[in-house]
């Protein structure tokens, strides 16, 4: 998988305050997450796409949210998704619970907050749901690890396997973050 270009620092990018973020629900929705996938993650034509974003976002605990400018228009997508354990799973299987994942912004909306907007409305959907949100990245995405570290992840551990193997390569890091008082302990917790 490629990585946009990141640059921490917005140079005259303008934060797009008008952004409101809601679920995908219309095939419409489902249209333009294919749209964008197939243009900056580019996993399969554009109907495989907007077919997997639908079942995607039919499963048990999933959802797709969107991003949209005040006339409609979706500007960037994120997932949230449950990940139970298979049976017979190694010791070292990513534990259940939710996932966040499978974000992309339109290159033109990019450090602009879209991001940190989805991020921000994913975390407190989880924070009904669950004591803690997971999340996979790649060590080389940057922009992403930067991004959720600001939202209370941290590493949790590089030696694990995940169901379905949906890793990114070499590099991948398993990260959590501690909603409530429930939440599990990980390596990378810090200190009760």
């Amino acid at each position: 998988m490629r990585y946009v270009e990141y640059d921490p620092s917005p140079k005259d990018k303008q934060s797009t305050a008008e952004i409101s973020i809601r679920v995908a629900e219309s095939e419409a929705d489902f249209e333009a997450c294919a749209v964008l996938s197939n243009r900056y993650i580019r996993e399969a034509d554009l109907e495989s796409s907007r077919e997997d974003t639908q079942r995607h976002a039919a499963g048990r605990g999933n959802s797709v949210l969107i991003a949209c400018l005040p006339d409609g228009e979706i500007v960037g997508y994120a997932r949230v998704t449950w990940v139970g354990v298979p049976p017979k799973a190694p010791d070292n299987v990513a534990p259940p619970g939710f996932y966040l994942g499978g974000m992309a912004v339109a290159a033109e909306y990019r450090r602009r907050g879209v991001g940190r907007q989805l991020t921000v409305h994913r975390m407190k959907l989880l924070s009904r749901l669950a004591d803690e949100a997971w999340y996979i990245v790649n060590s080389s995405n940057e922009a992403s690890i930067d991004l959720h570290l600001e939202h209370g992840f941290h590493e949790a551990t590089r030696e694990f396997v995940f169901p379905g193997d949906v890793s990114d390569g070499p590099g991948t890091i398993l990260c959590h973050a501690p909603l409530g008082p429930t939440a599990s302990r990980c390596p990378g917790c810090p200190p009760a």
